[in-house]
């Protein structure tokens, strides 16, 4: 992935890579979610996402999830790892404030 990145910043287009939020329930767990790697893989993968978007402007990056720490109620979720609309409808405005914000900021 990262050789993908580096090569799209290279042509100048952005990525926004994300994580979605998941129950919380996970902090719990040794899982870094559902179907995800174990918590210390999960970190690292962060971490790199992290040190990446410091790297280049051209590589965005947005973790909702926050292991577990965000702010999206169960009532904003369809399942463990799914949300539900009233939960995409505040995700997705997120995403667009992002978005909004890449443009200005290159523009």
């Amino acid at each position: 992935l990262k050789g993908f990145f580096t090569l799209l910043a290279e042509k100048h287009i952005h990525c926004l890579a994300y994580i979605t939020p998941e129950s919380p329930f996970y902090r719990n767990t040794n899982s870094y979610g559902l179907l995800g790697p174990n918590r210390e893989t999960g970190r690292a993968i962060v971490n790199l996402l992290n040190a990446f978007q410091d790297s280049t402007p051209y590589f965005h990056f947005y973790d909702a999830n926050q292991e577990g720490n965000h702010d999206y109620a169960d009532s904003e979720a369809f399942n463990f790892d799914h949300l539900n609309g009233v939960g995409a409808i505040k995700f997705t405005k997120r995403i667009d404030a992002i978005v909004d914000s890449i443009l200005k900021q290159h523009h």
